[in-house]
């Protein structure tokens, strides 16, 4: 199998072979000679003749040998693994780095929380529930697709041949546009069986497409140039209260947001998002009223965000006793000075 991906420049491309697995790994170092000649072998027969392979100048050639390694638990004792140390894996599709950044991410923010005791130790038990699962699975999609596209015999060749074709057509489809973009961003992860994703009583009136606790936060433009994503940045939780067009619901959110504040300080920092522009400046305008709709949040809702992005807590804006629980199950605030 021959990948050729052009670069900036005249006649500048990256070059990948696939070649048959061998029972040993070949140190030897890769020639200019034997690269061309397995270049032209690699070409179509009808081919090979027409498009003569001429190396101008190398700039790095060597060789790689796939594996396909994972670690059978994150974590032991006081020792964790992540990235690489974690899942090794075929780079099809282009998730190596991404989900070694997520590993990192995902483990880095409970890491602080423990070690400057303000949440209990037992939240790094959450970090392997939530990030293994996505290394095996990670692993077996890889696999499959690799074997499907560098597969041998007469069903790889026949693969290889209308693979191009069939992938044009089929993303020509939104459903699977999308599908792929949410697996290559990797915003379609969700932890929606960790023990730290919490559901309030009242999450179950929330509108049926709402985020669920587990997944990712989504992002929606609260005005002009301005998005909800900003409000996550930083090492801190982010509680977004959802105060729809209610005066009541306002008034009570503001209070709760003042007792957050003085209880938990920098640890989470809770935003008040309306829908009613003509109130005293309380928050967050949602303009448009899109993060109401995409969050199920027109009756009010409360949402516990964590710093890697994902929904920790989701609740009716009649959740709040549900919220003040979990909190003080999630935070450690004497060790800080906060009581």
């Amino acid at each position: 199998m021959l990948l050729a991906f052009p670069l900036p420049g005249s006649h500048h491309f990256r070059v990948i072979l696939i070649e048959p697995a061998t029972g040993e790994a070949d140190e030897r170092a890769l020639s200019e000679v034997e690269f061309v000649a397995d270049v032209e072998a690699a070409l179509p027969r009808r081919s090979r003749g027409e498009f003569p392979v001429e190396l101008l100048k190398r700039h790095w050639l060597t060789r790689y040998r796939l594996h396909r390694k994972g670690a059978p638990t994150y974590r032991r004792g006081r020792s964790f693994v992540a990235g690489d140390a974690a899942h090794v894996h075929s780079p099809v599709g282009a998730q190596g780095m991404n989900t070694g950044i997520q590993d990192a991410y995902n483990l880095g923010w409970k890491l602080a929380l423990v070690a400057r005791g303000e949440a209990p130790a037992s939240l790094l038990d959450s970090y392997d529930g939530e990030r293994r699962p996505v290394g095996e699975t990670l692993l077996r999609v890889t696999d499959r697709f690799f074997a499907l596209a560098a597969g041998g015999g007469r069903l790889g060749r026949t693969v290889r041949r209308l693979m191009p074709t069939l992938v044009i057509r089929a993303l020509q489809l939104p459903f699977v546009r999308k599908r792929i973009a949410r697996f290559v961003s990797q915003t379609g992860i969700r932890y929606r069986a960790s023990p730290v994703s919490v559901e309030g009583h009242g999450a179950s009136r929330l509108d049926s497409t709402a985020p669920r606790a587990g997944d990712r936060a989504p992002d929606v433009e609260l005005a002009p140039s301005h998005w909800l994503a900003e409000l996550f940045h930083g090492p801190r939780h982010t509680l977004l209260l959802f105060a729809g067009r209610s005066t009541a619901l306002l008034e009570r959110f503001a209070t709760m947001r003042d007792e957050i504040e003085a209880r938990y300080g920098t640890l989470v920092r809770p935003v008040i998002v309306r829908l009613d522009p003509a109130h005293p400046a309380i928050g967050e305008v949602d303009r448009g009223g899109a993060a109401h709709h995409r969050y199920g949040a027109e009756q009010g809702a409360i949402y516990l965000v964590r710093p890697d992005g994902y929904i920790a807590f989701r609740g009716a804006g009649t959740d709040v006793e549900v919220l003040r629980a979990t909190l003080r199950q999630r935070f450690i605030v004497n060790a800080v000075g906060r009581d």
